[in-house]
């Protein structure tokens, strides 16, 4: 009775022990996608906010081209302090493959990171073009 009693403890305690291995794996995991949808929102919102400038204001404040976007900003969200770059500069026209149409485009690219994780968690670009011209195409890089 006392041997089968040690051999059930003894197998609970393994089992118990790969059970809670896999679990903080787990949350180790779900907490770095949980974290990278937050960066991705992040640089969205503010590439949202520099389509929603004018032209003339797609840059970065004291910087060239100059604007009303800030090169760098902090946000706390769930406990991790998160970075937002922004870079803004001149794409000159024509653009390989493209069409000429004498106009200079502007390149606006945010990163993310955060102390963390070594590498950027999310990083997109967008074009801004002058008013009545045609913008290039954008996505993640």
């Amino acid at each position: 009775m006392v041997l089968e009693l040690v051999v059930g403890m003894t197998l609970f305690v393994v089992m118990a022990t790969g059970f809670a291995a896999n679990l903080g794996v787990s949350y180790k995991v779900s907490s770095i996608a949980r974290a990278r949808v937050t960066a991705e929102q992040l640089a969205t919102a503010r590439i949202e906010d520099a389509r929603s400038l004018s032209y003339a204001n797609v840059g970065v404040i004291e910087g060239n081209p100059p604007g009303t976007l800030p090169a760098s900003d902090s946000i706390e969200s769930g406990g991790i302090v998160y970075t937002r770059t922004t870079d803004v500069s001149y794409v000159p026209d024509p653009v390989p493959g493209g069409y000429s149409t004498f106009a200079n485009y502007k390149l606006v690219r945010v990163t993310v990171t955060a102390p963390l994780h070594g590498e950027p968690l999310a990083a997109m670009e967008t074009t801004v073009a002058p008013g009545g011209k045609p913008e290039l195409t954008d996505g993640v890089i």
